[in-house]
């Protein structure tokens, strides 16, 4: 296939989901159409016909990794789908979205040169950043008080409230971390004052809090060196506990106990996020597999509250602890390479605890998190050396 119509269409695909899902207006229309996911598998396609012979290939390894875990948690969602005798479309789409982005990015760093992915993230980048501050800020500057601007250094407000004065979108300030992880490791001191800058804007509170912690200790981290075994199990093993939590917190005596300490409502807190939680457990739904959960929710129609916001338990939920330990084991196995895959993979697993980054809407995320992930375990790149 034509290189120039391939080198197009991996440009095209990523910004086109970034319209839909940034913007208003028409592309809000087009979003919900679901043109962008013909398009994204008609690259992926086009992407896996276009490969070299197998023997040529890289990164196979993060490739059959991702694959194995899409493939169990949908299984096991089979499975549940013939004990209760009724097969569920949804759980076909939530493997959809856990296996085009791996797919999209195998085919791109198979597709092109060293040079040529940098100027790919690099305008995607730049893009992302014109979308951000064209839409929050400048076509929304009637809504920009000084005031306000100053209200965004209140800690206790970025603690509270985690959201912008400015109107910003918290999840547009995820995508701007993803990009700070991969400046910070190139040292393009720049575009991480731009990608900073545009993630604290995203005002999420432990955006912004794993952002200042991170660019603290990132000039100690060597860029080729490796997690310890040990951290890497400890993470996973903990993240498998996480669940129990969430069961402790939706308790009446967790509640009281932490506005007595604090003086703030739980609920109020985690915006929400704790009735909903507490609604899907009470509701002891029959489980499908994956989806189910989002799907009770999308059904019940209530808005800002038609996703858990806790991937971690839903999956948990939908696929088992069996399901858990699949998808933690395989996801941190891929990041064990280089300990900016680690941190970065952290940073999504702590945000799939906290929200909502698997499934709908949720591609392009996963697009630049593998991007670097790839990027952070290029053999290439492990040899490069230290930052001074």
């Amino acid at each position: 296939m034509n290189k120039q119509f391939l080198k197009l269409l991996y440009y095209f695909t990523p910004m086109f989901f970034i319209l839909c899902e940034r913007t208003g207006g028409l592309m809000f229309q087009i979003n919900h159409s679901g043109i962008k996911h013909v398009i994204a598998v008609f690259a992926c396609a086009c992407g896996l016909i276009s490969l070299p012979k197998p023997k040529y290939t890289r990164f196979n390894w993060e490739l059959k990794y991702i694959l194995f875990a899409s493939v169990f948690l949908y299984v096991v969602s089979i499975f549940f789908q013939l004990y209760n005798q009724s097969f569920k479309s949804y759980s076909l789409k939530e493997f959809y979205f856990l296996i085009t982005p791996i797919i999209f990015i195998y085919c791109l760093f198979n597709l092109f040169s060293r040079k040529e992915l940098e100027r790919w993230m690099d305008a995607m980048f730049y893009f992302t950043s014109f979308i951000f501050v064209g839409k929050y800020v400048l076509m929304q500057y009637s809504d920009f008080t000084m005031s306000g601007f100053i209200q965004m250094f209140n800690w206790r407000n970025l603690i509270l409230e985690s959201v912008s004065p400015l109107g910003s979108e918290s999840d547009t300030g995820v995508l701007m971390m993803i990009f700070d992880f991969y400046y910070i490791f190139k040292n393009d001191k720049r575009k991480i004052i731009i990608a900073s800058l545009l993630t604290f804007f995203g005002y999420k509170r432990f955006v912004c809090l794993f952002m200042i912690l991170f660019l603290i200790i990132s000039p100690y981290i060597s860029r080729g060196k490796k997690p310890k075994y040990y951290l890497v199990v400890s993470t996973i093993v903990l993240f498998l506990f996480l669940p129990s939590t969430v069961y402790i917190m939706c308790t009446d005596e967790f509640a009281f106990w932490f506005e007595s300490k604090y003086d703030v409502d739980f609920n109020e807190f985690t915006m929400t996020r704790f009735y909903i939680v507490n609604m899907v457990i009470d509701a002891n739904l029959t489980n499908y597999g994956l989806g189910t959960v989002t799907h009770y929710l999308e059904v019940l129609g209530n808005e800002g509250q038609t996703n858990m916001h806790n991937d971690i338990l839903r999956i948990y939920m939908e696929t088992t602890i069996i399901g858990s330990i699949v998808f933690t084991y395989c996801f941190f196995k891929i990041a064990s390479k280089n300990i900016y895959s680690y941190f970065l993979m952290l940073f999504m697993f702590v945000e799939l605890y906290l929200a909502h980054f698997l499934g709908p809407a949720t591609i392009i995320f996963w697009i630049f998190v593998y991007y670097n992930i790839f990027y952070f375990n290029s053999e290439l790149i492990l040899k490069t050396p230290s930052r001074k």
